[in-house]
């Protein structure tokens, strides 16, 4: 491997599908709980996740970089609402 691409050695049964996640929150219905459970297990606050899904049901089949210049204002203004509401909880 040139270490420069990612390989995925995996049966593909279903659909690929592709979430951006914010602090664990995302815009995909399918893809909300893993998501969430990356976030908590993980704390990686911006990643795209790679899922496949079978019968309804969401596979994570890899984790991804999310570039600044991918962050459209939507996002932002989702993890400035997120941050700000974790502040409020030290205050």
């Amino acid at each position: 491997m040139n270490q420069k691409y990612p390989v995925c050695a995996e049966n593909l049964f279903g659909e690929l599908v592709t979430a951006k996640s914010l602090l664990g929150l995302t815009d995909s219905q399918v893809a909300s709980k893993i998501v969430q459970g990356v976030y908590d297990e993980f704390k990686i606050p911006i990643c795209r996740l790679v899922l496949q899904v079978l019968e309804g049901e969401p596979f994570l089949c890899s984790l991804t970089s999310v570039h600044s210049d991918e962050l459209a204002s939507d996002d932002l203004k989702i993890l400035s609402a997120r941050i700000g509401a974790a502040e409020k909880d030290f205050d």
